[in-house]
């Protein structure tokens, strides 16, 4: 019994050593190139989704003479989007899921790239942008939402708060310097695309990461 409770003792104080260890989230060659790619992906993901939520209200104000009841309509189908998004994220995340994050980046920075298309000059069309924005709104929600399982699935038991916890520090900075960026180039509409463009690539370097993850957790039990 004694040896038991030295054992139990041992055990715990291992455990509690591991945690905050950021040198834990390298440990392995699968965790040294899991944690990076995580990383980039949720500063990302979150620069581009924070910057499109704070400039779809600005865009559509600017963009269409219409009453601001009807941008707020505008906007609420853009919610829409969410519904259908996270639904086919829940099936093609089962399939595979480095693959389905990345397809829903490619499908992100196509809609960010549309939109903008669909709110310029003569190319401007009301049902156009808010079609984009519902797919927008689907693929950011998707992306997240497996992003997130890809991120828990990543990380041991012993490690996995203090992986989550790392990842958001980049979600966090990304959340808070996006809509600075985009306010730079909101004062000139001519600017604007450029703020635009650069979400969309965000969204497209995302891919990268995503489809290079070493592993896919798919059917894999969680690690203890």
């Amino acid at each position: 019994e004694v040896s038991l409770r030295a054992a139990a003792a041992a055990a715990a104080a291992s455990a509690s050593s591991m945690h905050g260890k950021i040198s834990e989230l390298f440990r392995g060659e699968t965790l040294r190139k899991t944690t990076p790619r995580l990383w980039m992906l949720w500063f990302l993901t979150q620069f581009s989704s924070a910057g499109m939520v704070f400039a779809l209200p600005k865009i559509f104000d600017e963009s269409f003479a219409v009453s601001k009841k009807r941008i707020a309509l505008d906007l609420l189908w853009g919610v829409f989007g969410l519904i259908p998004g996270l639904a086919i994220a829940y099936f093609v995340v089962e399939k595979s899921r480095k693959y389905s994050l990345a397809g829903y980046y490619l499908v992100a920075a196509a809609s960010v790239f549309l939109f903008m298309l669909t709110t310029m000059g003569s190319l401007a069309n009301e049902a156009a942008a808010i079609l984009m924005s519902v797919v927008l709104r689907g693929a950011m929600e998707g992306c997240f939402a497996i992003l997130n399982t890809t991120s828990v699935e990543a990380y041991p038991t012993l490690i996995r708060a203090s992986g989550l916890g790392n990842a958001q520090i980049f979600d966090h900075i990304a959340g808070a310097i996006s809509p600075l960026f985009f306010s730079i180039f909101n004062d000139n509409t001519k600017l604007r695309p450029i703020a635009l463009t650069v979400y969309a690539a965000a969204y497209a370097l995302a891919f990268l990461p995503a489809v290079t993850l070493p592993k896919d957790y798919v059917g894999q039990a969680i690690k203890d």
